[in-house]
């Protein structure tokens, strides 16, 4: 998500080309069960860790920007199992 963090941190009003990019290619990684967890756990730590700096709010949006279709939630609360 190295390439998101611009506008993860409202440093930038959309998300890049690279950001998008990247936010369909971890979609296409998760096309199985364990995959999809292991990436949801990914990310919720990831923006658990990065707390204060990322703006949570913006990590739900990007699926909808970037044209991915997410099949789960995407929020801290999301359960990962």
């Amino acid at each position: 998500m190295a390439q998101c963090i611009e506008y993860l941190t409202n440093s930038s009003p959309l998300p890049s080309d690279y950001c998008c990019a990247e936010v369909k290619s971890l979609n296409q990684m998760a096309h199985t069960t364990p995959n999809r967890r292991q990436l949801c756990e990914c990310l919720k730590s990831l923006v658990k860790a990065n707390d204060g700096f990322i703006n949570i709010e913006l990590v739900g949006t990007l699926p909808t920007i970037c044209d991915v279709s997410v099949p789960y939630p995407t929020s801290l609360n999301t359960n990962c199992d």
